[in-house]
């Protein structure tokens, strides 16, 4: 049985974020912007790890990270699937999610780095 394609992207380069956080934190990113329903299947660790070439702790790790949030359940060997429910504190409202995209659609017409974008988010919230 051949599997579906990933949609995650991990980036190597020397200033990136380790392996498991970016996996974590696409994962995480597509449940809450509902592109992953509840009840959806992950793939699986095994499969991943191949997919991505990362070791199969790495996509552990992210998994367990995502579970302890509440995102997604691991179920032994059902898999892993997305949560029934998305804890309240990890929604993002509609309006603040689309005002985002609409930034970041701006960074990447003026090609600036998305990690710089979030850098200055950060000091920003930091200022007020």
């Amino acid at each position: 049985m051949e599997s579906e394609p990933h949609i995650i992207v991990i980036d190597n380069s020397q200033n990136a974020l380790p392996p498991y956080k970016q996996i974590r934190s696409q994962v995480a990113s597509m449940i809450v912007a509902g592109h992953l329903s509840s009840g959806h299947v992950l793939p699986t660790i095994r499969d991943l790890a191949r997919d991505l070439r990362l070791a199969p702790g790495t996509i552990t790790r992210a998994y367990k990270e995502l579970e302890a949030e509440g995102l997604v359940v691991m179920a032994g060997r059902r898999g892993t699937m997305v949560a029934e429910t998305i804890p309240e504190n990890i929604r993002v409202p509609d309006e603040i999610d689309q005002k985002a995209r609409d930034i970041i659609e701006v960074a990447k017409e003026l090609d600036f780095p998305i990690e710089r974008l979030a850098a200055h988010l950060r000091l920003l919230a930091r200022q007020t």
